[in-house]
């Protein structure tokens, strides 16, 4: 059984740096804010995905007619990418694996990345 220390009470006990019985520590802090700026960016690309799914559609060509089945099947898809990022965002949050988190943030930025330069190439195709 640890020693009880005593301080006075104008005293601060100093926190060991890397002590895993800390319940807030700098690491753990850094994780719940990451996986905080990943529920974001999965809600960002979900409605930047909703919208741009015509725009990826009209990419491919095709007839009109069929345009209108695929944006619907194009963002049946989207809920289940949606899905899948949100999965492993939590696996590696409440596992504590950074780097899957990480992984997780560095695809979430690509696809919203490539969503928008898709969607501005379409809409200068239709202005040209």
């Amino acid at each position: 059984m640890p020693a009880l220390i005593w301080f006075s009470p104008g005293e601060v006990p100093p926190l060991p740096l890397h002590d895993q019985t800390v319940p807030w520590s700098f690491m753990a802090l850094h994780l719940l804010y990451t996986f905080l700026a990943n529920c974001f960016l999965i809600v960002l690309d979900a409605a930047i995905g909703y919208y741009a799914a015509p725009a990826l559609v009209r990419l491919g060509g095709g007839e009109e007619a069929d345009a209108e089945g695929a944006i619907r099947g194009m963002r049946r898809l989207l809920a289940g990418v949606v899905a899948l990022y949100m999965f492993f965002n939590c696996l590696a949050f409440f596992d504590q694996k950074p780097w899957l988190l990480y992984l997780a943030s560095a695809v979430l930025v690509t696809d919203i990345v490539v969503q928008l330069i898709i969607c501005r190439k379409m809409m200068h195709r239709t202005k040209l």
